[in-house]
C-alpha cells in the first residue's frame, strides 16, 4: 500500500482503520500482525493479555512459575489466580502462594482487600521457596 494514501491510525499493511490503542501504537492491526508473525488473531489477543505459567499445589502452598511468554505473571496475577481457582475448584484464600517472576525471583503473593499484593521471600529456587512458605519442613531432616 502506498504510504501517501494511508489515513492516520490505519494499518500499515492493509490500510484498515485501527481502533485499539496498542494497534495504533504498533501501526498494524492484530490480523495483519498475526499473518506477518504466524499467529492466529485469537491467539494474539490471548498472548497479549494472558500470562503463560505453570503451577502446582503442595500441601497448602500454591506455587506458580512464569514461563516468559505473553503478559508477565506479575502483571497477570489476578487472571492467573482466577484460572487456577476455576481449574482446580479451590478457594485461593485457603492457600499460601509463592511465584517465580519473569526475572527468576521467587516472591510471596497475598490477597489483601481483594487486591493482589507481593512480598519478598528471598528464595532462589522452587524448593527453597516452598520450604520458606511452609512452616513444616518439606524435606526430611538429616
Amino acid at each position: 500500500m502506498n504510504k501517501s494514501s494511508q489515513t492516520p491510525n490505519a494499518c500499515s499493511v492493509c490500510g484498515k482503520p485501527l481502533t485499539v490503542q496498542e494497534s495504533i501504537e504498533r501501526g498494524i492491526g492484530p490480523v495483519c500482525f498475526g499473518h506477518l508473525f504466524g499467529i492466529e488473531p485469537g491467539d494474539l489477543q490471548r498472548q497479549l493479555i494472558e500470562p503463560r505459567f505453570q503451577y502446582g499445589i503442595l500441601g497448602d502452598v500454591l506455587w506458580m512459575e512464569d514461563l516468559g511468554e505473553g503478559q508477565s505473571l506479575t502483571n497477570g496475577m489476578e487472571y492467573a489466580l482466577r484460572l487456577v481457582s476455576t481449574s482446580e475448584g479451590i478457594r485461593i484464600s485457603d492457600y499460601r502462594i509463592c511465584y517465580r517472576d519473569s526475572e527468576g525471583r521467587w516472591d510471596g503473593v497475598a490477597m489483601i482487600g481483594g487486591q493482589v499484593s507481593f512480598y519478598p521471600i528471598g528464595a532462589c529456587s522452587r524448593s527453597e521457596a516452598l520450604n520458606l512458605m511452609n512452616p513444616q519442613p518439606l524435606t526430611p531432616n538429616p
